[in-house]
């Protein structure tokens, strides 16, 4: 005879363990407002404590994104901004230049972010050269 591991289930739950329950929007919101304020509040206790220095993420509430032809915007409510951009043509001061070339390809795209820390200091880094791979995502061209 078989015997199962299986916890047995009434209606479908296994048991000790409750049913899913639908939150309303406003309950929610609220859960994802606590979760954000320990998340910032664990950030600040890091970089006090061990000293630290952690960048917050884009602020998905107040985030705004820009799109212009190849030029792509992104920014939040805390500072945080990320720029993506490509440009088709070569630039005119590039031409017959020895410094720059080489450089320009038309499928390069370029970009920074920019993010801010706890102590509401800004730290940029330089995406530097990246391609658009077979999926659509932006990966960084190898050198």
């Amino acid at each position: 005879m078989q015997t199962s591991t299986q916890p047995r289930t009434r209606r479908g739950v296994p048991r000790g363990h409750s049913a899913p329950v639908a939150l309303s929007p406003a309950a929610t919101k609220l859960i994802q407002q606590i979760e954000a304020e320990a998340r910032s509040r664990l950030l600040e206790d890091l970089s006090a404590k061990d000293g630290i220095t952690v960048l917050h993420p884009l602020d998905a509430d107040t985030k705004r994104i820009h799109i212009e032809g190849d030029d792509i915007h992104i920014r939040d409510g805390r500072g945080g901004n990320v720029r993506l951009y490509r440009r088709r043509e070569e630039p005119e001061s590039w031409r017959n230049s020895r410094y720059m070339a080489g450089k320009w390809h038309p499928a390069h795209w370029a970009g920074y972010i920019e993010l801010v820390d706890a102590a509401g200091i800004k730290w940029e880094r330089n995406l530097g050269d990246m391609v658009c791979d077979d999926f659509g995502n932006l990966v960084e061209v190898q050198r």
